[in-house]
């Protein structure tokens, strides 16, 4: 399931929960089509998946500034 993705990462930090983490940070995590496409698919891919009991979808935080633009 985790290779069917470009604009999502899969991985799965406790037993029977699945982290979606939407990752496009030079984007600000903007979700154009194919990563549009890909959540519609995640969950039937996850149900399919009887090893799944939760997911948790979150965003992969974007770069942060240099220092210098920091006010």
């Amino acid at each position: 399931m985790k290779d069917a993705y470009t604009k999502l990462r899969l991985d799965t930090p406790a037993d029977g929960v699945l982290r979606v983490t939407i990752s496009e940070p030079a984007r600000l995590n903007a979700v154009d089509a194919t990563a549009h496409r890909e959540l519609g698919e995640i969950w039937r891919d996850a149900d399919r998946d009887a090893s799944v009991r939760a997911i948790v979808v979150r965003e992969r935080a974007p770069p942060s500034p240099p220092a210098a633009t920091c006010p």
